[in-house]
């Protein structure tokens, strides 16, 4: 915030840079938080999928929310699984 104020009036500032280098694989036991939210998802389209019956607006949109929550989720393990060797692009 104090950045993007200071640019707007004009003001010059100095700003740190992080340090550059290749990432570590997280271990699986630290991921427990979105494991867990997998599972709650999981469970949660096993009872829309039992009581879609019911209500099937509100259901389905609730079915709709955990697939999407579980394909966001899905994408740590993805990213965690991958090789630090990127290609570096200049611009």
């Amino acid at each position: 915030m104090q950045s993007v104020f200071l640019s707007l009036i004009g003001k010059k500032f100095t700003f740190d840079i992080t340090p550059k280098g290749g990432t570590s694989k997280i271990p699986f036991i630290k991921l427990w938080p979105w494991t867990t939210m997998l599972i709650l998802n999981s469970i949660a389209i096993y009872f829309g999928i039992t009581k879609i019956s019911n209500n099937q607006y509100a259901v389905g949109v609730n079915m709709f929310w955990c697939i999407y929550h579980m394909f966001i989720i899905s994408h740590v393990y993805y990213l965690n699984s991958l090789k630090t060797n990127y290609k570096r692009y200049s611009i």
